[in-house]
């Protein structure tokens, strides 16, 4: 649920949604945290053998509980400390990572959601200030590197990067 709650949060900070459920409500957003809730457990099936069926049931669920109009949670608290979340071995960049080193293919869901969390430029987060200082200072691969420990010239890196670029355009 990690991955798919901050997914729904870049995503829906991304395009201005205040809270998840509203952002969930996005065919587009819900789409994407769809997509890359299907590769964060294609990962999870490959290597523990997980069901397939039963992991999919799971991920219907969790779609649920995010676009429940009851459940009010707020975009720029999920998504607070972008930084942390964009770790090597937190719940974005590691099923990325796993999923490229397995499949020796791109994740495209999760691309999409770490090229979100680095647009994520809320003024009240320590860490999203940081964060872009950084991208200013050493361009995305810069901060992919100091954060993500992901090397300048990895696919991954590659991939995000030319995100970033078409989610700004």
């Amino acid at each position: 649920m990690n991955t798919g709650h901050a997914l729904a949060a870049y995503l829906g900070y991304y395009k201005q949604y205040p809270t998840i459920n509203e952002a969930m409500e996005d065919a587009s957003v819900r789409a994407d945290v769809t997509k890359a809730l299907h590769e964060s457990g294609r990962v999870l099936i490959e290597k523990y053998g997980w069901s397939a069926e039963e992991h999919g049931a799971y991920i219907e669920k969790i779609i649920q509980r995010f676009t429940n109009s009851a459940i009010t949670d707020e975009v720029t608290r999920v998504a607070r400390s972008p930084i942390r979340k964009l770790g090597a071995n937190d719940r974005l960049v590691s099923p990325a990572s796993q999923y490229y080193n397995l499949f020796d293919e791109i994740p495209q869901g999760l691309v999409k959601g770490i090229a979100a969390l680095l647009l994520f430029d809320y003024k009240e987060d320590i860490e999203a200030v940081e964060l872009q200082k950084t991208i200013y200072e050493r361009g995305i691969e810069g901060a992919l590197s100091q954060y993500a420990q992901l090397l300048a010239d990895h696919p991954l890196t590659l991939a995000i990067k030319e995100q970033v670029d078409v989610l700004k355009k």
